[in-house]
């Protein structure tokens, strides 16, 4: 009986140490930024989605004046931020969450897949001898002013040009013109107290484009970068 009992005991011990632990839960903290363009305003992210293995889990609302939002209890596995970019485009960003109790994706709202726009700039439609105009001017409560750029296309070299400076571009810098123009046929945004108002002319076409996300400053970026000017 004695061999019995203790039979029992330890089987019911060897049981009780095979019980699985509870299962690890996640905190998935969501902070959103411009990772490429310098911003000191509000990082507006109206809404963005949770989704698991492309399965959609659950819809969440940012708070305009707080850069971080929470999701709590997330069992571990692979996970996906769906969200609209500042270009009006969906963009996804994945994680993993496995060993961490917290884990931090940093959502990048000026993120941009070239690629994915169908639209061919003007810098790679030049021929030779042909030129094209960026041409742009602020206005709002306090106007800026406006400026003018030509890029033309001799000798088999691309040139920029503007009134103070000229200069013959390297193939990484005719890449800053070309995402330049491929990010401003998305913006199209409005509601800030300034608009830049941008006009693109190759030929008889032009493009018209205007800029009130007050976020962007796609003329100032690029001219900064073609010229070594210092922010």
């Amino acid at each position: 009986m004695k061999n019995i009992l203790l039979f029992i005991f330890f089987i019911t011990l060897f049981a009780s140490c095979k019980k699985e632990k509870p299962e690890q839960l996640h905190t998935l903290v969501i902070k959103k930024e411009y990772c490429d363009i310098e911003n000191e305003g509000i990082i507006f992210l109206p809404e963005f989605e949770l989704r698991k293995n492309d399965s959609l889990i659950s819809t969440h609302k940012t708070e305009i004046l707080n850069n971080y939002y929470n999701i709590d209890s997330l069992k571990s596995g692979n996970y996906n931020i769906v969200y609209t970019s500042m270009f009006k485009k969906t963009e996804s960003q994945n994680i993993i969450l496995n060993s961490k109790n917290i884990d931090t994706l940093i959502i990048c709202l000026d993120k941009i897949d070239y690629s994915s726009i169908n639209h061919i700039p003007f810098i790679d439609r030049l021929k030779e001898n042909e030129n094209y105009i960026i041409d742009v001017y602020n206005q709002g409560c306090v106007s800026l002013g406006g400026a003018i750029m030509k890029i033309s296309k001799t000798r088999n070299k691309i040139i920029a040009e503007t009134n103070e400076n000229k200069k013959e571009l390297t193939s990484a810098e005719i890449e800053y013109v070309r995402q330049f123009e491929l990010e401003l046929v998305n913006m199209n945004s409005c509601c800030c107290t300034s608009t830049d108002y941008y006009s693109l002319e190759y030929n008889d076409e032009v493009l018209k484009i205007e800029d009130g996300s007050c976020k962007w400053y796609g003329y100032g970026r690029l001219y900064n970068k073609l010229f070594n000017v210092e922010n």
